[in-house]
């Protein structure tokens, strides 16, 4: 008994242990299941290959989402005096297969790079990239206090959803809502 409880203080210090550990037994139970319900062999080999690719899976997205929060970042602090002046969010969005990813730039009315992001939207559709990115220049541009903006994409559908000419898509309906609620803070 005092192994049990050693391994399980063990688990508890060594957090990447403890997640293996339990897509481990999170696979166990779906292969015990799989033979109880539908009959299929049980493989241990299997059974662990399955558990290390969920868990090198569930790492994978874990990095995407923490890149999507943050970003690829190149920011130049605007000067006081150019946070009057008229900004440009330059957005675009691309998709290959079915992964997406989507960058801003933003520069003032001398066309000087201000900031500049990219980032992994995952699996999505172009014109979600587009409507995201869209969504993430509106927000660095809120926090670095830019007070006037001029938006500029290559997607129509995106641009006229935002200017209200064209009703978005059920799926961009959120984002191009929280774009035009995001926008009536700057200007």
């Amino acid at each position: 008994m005092t192994d049990f409880f050693k391994t399980l203080d063990y688990l508890r210090r060594n957090q990447v242990v403890l997640q293996k550990f339990i897509f481990l037994c999170w696979t166990i139970w779906k292969e015990r299941n799989a033979l109880i319900f539908s009959n299929t062999n049980v493989s241990p080999c299997r059974c662990y290959f399955k558990a290390f690719n969920t868990f090198k899976e569930w790492e994978f997205r874990l990095l995407i989402d923490s890149h999507q929060l943050r970003g690829t970042p190149f920011t130049t602090p605007p000067s006081p005096a150019n946070l009057e002046v008229v900004m440009q969010i330059h957005f675009d969005g691309s998709c290959k297969s079915t992964l997406a990813a989507g960058g801003i730039i933003i520069r003032d009315s001398n066309g000087k790079t201000i900031a500049a992001k990219s980032y992994n939207f995952g699996k999505s559709q172009v014109y979600m990239a587009e409507a995201l990115a869209l969504h993430k220049g509106i927000q660095e541009a809120i926090s670095l206090g830019v007070k006037d903006i001029h938006i500029e994409g290559d997607n129509l559908l995106v641009i006229n959803s935002l200017k209200g000419t064209w009703n978005p898509p059920l799926k961009l309906q959120n984002i191009i809502q929280d774009s035009k609620t995001l926008q009536t803070v700057i200007t």
